[in-house]
C-alpha cells in the first residue's frame, strides 16, 4: 500500500476507470435551471398579488427559498464543470493494483496535487460484501425516521498499516469544512460523497457499486456476505464515538444532529466538537 501526491491532471488511463458522468451532471444543471426558473416565475407572480404588508411578512422565508434555489443551481454548475476536468476519476481497477483518488473530484483545485492510494491486489488477503443499516432521524423531537442501507466491499489487508490512509481520509473530510489560506481559488462548495473508508485497522472499505463488485469479482473471490445493524452495534457506545462512526461513513449531518441533541449543544457547537475531537484509531501526530 502506498499513498502519494499525484498531479492534478494525472489520468490513470487503462484498465477500468470509474468517473462521474458529465451527461448526468449536465442533466442536473438542466433540472436546477428549471427549478430556478419556476421559483422566479411563480414567486414573482405570487408576490405581485400580495399586499405590501404580506410582502414584508413573507420577505424573509421567500428570500431564504431564493438563496437555497440559487445555491442548488450554482452547485450543479460547479459539479458539471468539475466533471469535465482531468481530476474527474475516483478509482482504477487493474489486474495488478487498485488505484483510488482520495479526494472527491468536485473538491479538486486546479493545479493542486491529489492524494492517491495504490494498493497491490496481492496485498488483499480477503474480500467480502458488507451491508450496513442504520436509522436516520430528523432533528425535531419525534421527527421522521428513515432506514438507511449501504453496501460496501470490505478488503482485509493483513500485516499492512492503514493508519496513514485513515489520517489522509480524515484530513480530506476536515479540509472540506475548513478552507485554508492555500485554498483561495477553491470553490465555496464542499462535497462529502465518500467512496473509500478505513473504519478499523487493516480493513479498507469501498462503496459497492455494480462496476466495483463486478471488476473485483474477476480478480478475487468474495467471502460470505454479512449484514450489520449499526445502531445495535453502537448502542452502548458514548455519543461522540457513535457520531464519529456516522461521520466516517459520510453521515455528517446526521452525526452532528445526534451529537447536538444528546449532548445538549447547539448545532454549530456539535460540529466543532466533532471536527476537533480525536477520532478513535487515527493518530494525528
Amino acid at each position: 500500500m502506498k499513498i502519494s501526491d499525484e498531479a492534478y491532471d494525472t489520468d490513470p488511463g487503462g484498465a477500468l476507470v470509474l468517473r462521474s458522468s458529465p451527461m448526468k451532471n449536465f442533466m442536473f444543471v438542466i433540472a436546477a435551471c428549471a427549478i430556478l426558473g419556476a421559483t422566479v416565475f411563480f414567486g414573482t407572480r405570487f408576490m405581485v398579488a400580495l399586499s405590501p404588508m404580506m410582502i414584508l411578512l413573507l420577505s424573509v422565508p421567500m428570500g431564504i427559498t431564493a438563496l437555497i434555489t440559487v445555491a442548488i443551481f450554482a452547485a450543479a454548475i460547479h459539479s458539471f464543470r468539475a466533471s469535465l476536468r482531468p481530476s474527474n476519476w475516483s478509482m482504477q481497477i487493474g489486474s495488478q493494483s487498485l488505484v483510488v483518488n482520495l479526494r472527491d473530484y468536485r473538491n479538486a483545485v486546479p493545479g493542486e496535487a491529489l492524494p492517491v492510494l495504490r494498493l497491490p491486489i496481492q496485498d488483499i488477503s480477503s474480500m467480502v460484501q458488507v451491508t450496513e443499516t442504520w436509522i436516520r432521524r430528523s432533528g425535531r423531537k419525534g421527527g421522521e425516521r428513515a432506514r438507511i442501507k449501504r453496501k460496501f466491499v470490505e478488503l482485509t489487508v493483513d500485516g499492512i498499516d492503514t493508519s496513514d490512509l485513515a489520517k489522509v481520509l480524515l484530513h480530506e473530510r476536515r479540509r472540506n469544512t475548513q478552507k485554508s489560506s492555500s485554498q483561495k481559488s477553491a470553490s465555496p462548495f464542499k462535497f462529502h460523497a465518500l467512496h473509500i473508508f478505513v473504519l478499523e485497522p487493516g480493513v479498507v472499505r469501498l462503496v459497492a457499486s455494480r462496476r466495483v463488485v463486478s471488476a473485483l469479482g474477476h480478480l478475487l473471490t468474495f467471502g460470505e456476505a454479512c449484514q450489520v445493524d449499526l445502531d445495535k452495534k453502537l448502542a452502548h457506545e458514548p455519543s461522540l464515538l457513535r457520531a464519529h462512526a456516522l461521520d466516517m461513513r459520510g453521515e455528517r449531518l446526521h452525526a452532528t444532529t445526534m451529537l447536538s441533541k444528546e449532548e445538549g449543544l447547539s448545532f454549530s457547537e456539535a460540529r466543532v466538537l466533532l471536527d476537533e475531537s480525536t477520532v478513535p484509531g487515527v493518530n494525528l501526530d
